[in-house]
């Protein structure tokens, strides 16, 4: 999420809330409002949400599936005519099942690949062969890896600029 710097004028709201296939539902929702004179907020939400819409017959379930939110605030000061200050902070929460991959085309007798089968694929029952790696269509995803991501991750940051006649001067310092 990526949002304007709050305005000082007048209050605001949008929202939109976007449905369909594979039970997807987006929703975006913000907020900006005047808090005192010289001091304003905005804050914005973000949620997405969809069943996964890739086969993984070697995986756990399907792929391209998503259930994550963002918000982030800001909060924007006036110190005078020349100086703002902005204030701002943002939280993530992302669980998504792995991006599907689709393999078109694999040739088994090249690279590394005769090496592998000797040593691991034939003793371990499962060679690498074009039959077990390229995709028999785009929806389905053969890999075997690790298929979940579970990510929570945010930030702050400290904006001051003060405007010279014919120069401006700004100090951002942030954390994430």
């Amino acid at each position: 999420v990526t949002t304007q710097v709050p305005e000082f004028t007048a209050s605001e709201a949008t929202a939109k809330l976007t449905f369909g296939e594979r039970n997807r539902v987006n929703a975006d929702a913000t907020l900006n409002a005047p808090i005192a004179d010289g001091v304003a907020g905005r804050i914005s939400f973000g949620y997405r949400s969809r069943d996964g819409f890739v086969t993984r017959p070697n995986g756990n379930g399907p792929t391209g599936a998503d259930n994550s939110y963002v918000t982030r605030g800001k909060l924007r000061i006036s110190a005078g005519d020349a100086t703002d200050i902005l204030v701002a902070a943002d939280y993530r929460h992302m669980s998504a099942a792995a991006t599907a991959m689709t393999i078109e085309e694999f040739d088994a007798t090249s690279g590394l690949v005769p090496v592998y089968d000797a040593l691991v694929g034939l003793p371990g029952g499962r060679p690498i062969t074009s039959e077990n790696t390229v995709s028999p269509n785009d929806r389905t995803d053969l890999s075997s890896g690790y298929d979940h991501t579970d990510f929570h991750g945010g930030g702050t940051s400290f904006q001051i600029e003060h405007h010279f006649d014919d120069a401006l001067l700004r100090s951002v310092s942030a954390y994430r």
